[in-house]
């Protein structure tokens, strides 16, 4: 019996995860919760501490791998579970040493996904032959070999997948036939759509003095400093005095023409030291799905919230800089293109000149069909989509064992 669940990450646990993971649900329950990262060995010690680090609970940073397995050693393995994000899908060392570990001390992890994001993955898996097709044209790829192998030889015992489009992510994907193994989960957008509370959301929308319907959110992004990014020892390419600028010129623009605010919906990882970089706009931070649920409509590049887009039934307003193409090479960020391609809707760059009809020209709304393509696909893909959140189906998993 399951007395005991180990989350274990590879980046810092903020204030969201606690929420995200519901970890008050397990522990209603009786189960007792570990918070383990190895963020720190992952990033060798570079990692940037994020502004939201959660410190209402213990959390324990592992700075050896000794110090890790040692830990697992000390675990009575019939009376707890490991549960790690991300899953084994993002193919990293560090992913690789922490199921090693696990399952030679003979106990049992399971494998939690990120949400997905969109793409343009030419296999569909949707049965054997896709499979097989798959394997046929890639197994030469170490990291497909590599993959496939371990989890043969270290398998999970359970794979929680937020939505369809994360197939493509699995380490082995003849696990997408194996029901007892495969089960579907929510992406945390669904999780807080299913359990939204009207009184608290018109709450928040009268503490910000906003009026339903008269205001457009900003999707942002913390292009100039996400941490992310910066934890990968990578240059962001994008300045707050050239995005900045350019960024509130659109918005002066479609203020003027809307005769509307735009309330910047602030990227969790945000962490600006003003409001200067938005043009002294109202910036608000972890409400993104109420801001959207009563907005006119949504401007964004690209955001794993547009979920949030598709569940409210809101237009979108999508754009692009001269900066945010040299990143990717000069070209559109792939998942942007991918996503204007699935709406069928164009994108401004608006380093460029900004044409008198740019509402008229981009402001798009999206056809009910696409909408609910893109949340089987990639928001909820669960046939029965009654209200049961995510951690309730991992305690109904996890207690049987």
């Amino acid at each position: 019996m399951i007395k005991k669940i180990i989350f274990i990450f590879s980046k810092f646990f903020e204030q969201k995860d606690w929420e995200i993971f519901d970890c008050d649900y397990y522990m209603e329950k009786r189960i007792e919760i570990e918070i383990w990262s190895l963020v720190k060995i992952h990033y060798q010690g570079k990692a940037k501490t994020p502004k939201y680090l959660f410190r209402d609970y213990n959390v324990k940073y592992f700075d050896e791998l000794s110090d890790f397995k040692d830990n697992i050693r000390r675990q009575d393995c019939k009376s707890v579970i490991f549960i790690i994000y991300p899953s084994l899908g993002e193919n990293s060392r560090t992913g690789y040493i922490i199921r090693y570990f696990i399952k030679k001390s003979n106990c049992r992890y399971c494998d939690y996904f990120y949400p997905p994001v969109v793409n343009n993955s030419q296999y569909d898996f949707d049965g054997i032959s896709s499979i097989i097709r798959y394997y046929y044209e890639n197994i030469r790829k170490k990291d497909v070999l590599k993959q496939l192998l371990f989890s043969i030889i270290f398998p999970p015992k359970f794979i929680f997948i937020n939505a369809y489009a994360n197939r493509n992510m699995i380490a082995n994907k003849y696990d997408l036939l194996n029901r007892d193994r495969l089960i579907y989960i929510n992406t945390p957008d669904y999780d807080k759509f299913l359990i939204q509370n009207e009184d608290r959301d018109l709450d928040v929308i009268r503490r910000e003095n906003l009026m339903q319907n008269g205001y457009i959110v900003f999707l942002d992004e913390a292009h100039t400093h996400h941490s992310d990014t910066v934890n990968e020892g990578l240059s962001t390419g994008v300045t707050e005095d050239v995005y900045g600028k350019e960024i509130r010129y659109l918005f002066d623009i479609i203020e003027s023409k809307t005769n509307m605010e735009v309330v910047i919906a602030l990227h969790p990882k945000a962490e600006y030291i003003d409001s200067c970089m938005f043009g002294g706009r109202k910036m608000i931070h972890g409400e993104s799905r109420v801001l959207i649920k009563y907005s006119n409509f949504v401007i964004l590049d690209y955001s794993t919230a547009v979920s949030y887009i598709m569940l409210y039934r809101k237009k979108v307003f999508l754009y692009t800089t001269n900066q945010l193409r040299k990143n990717m090479g000069g070209t559109l960020p792939p998942m942007q293109r991918w996503f204007a391609e699935l709406l069928g809707c164009r994108i401004l760059n608006i380093s460029n000149n900004i044409p008198e009809n740019l509402m008229e020209k981009y402001l798009f709304c999206v056809k009910d069909a696409i909408r609910r393509e893109y949340i089987k696909k990639y928001v909820c893909s669960r046939k029965n989509k009654e209200k049961k959140i995510s951690s309730h189906i991992i305690y109904d998993c996890i207690k049987r064992l």
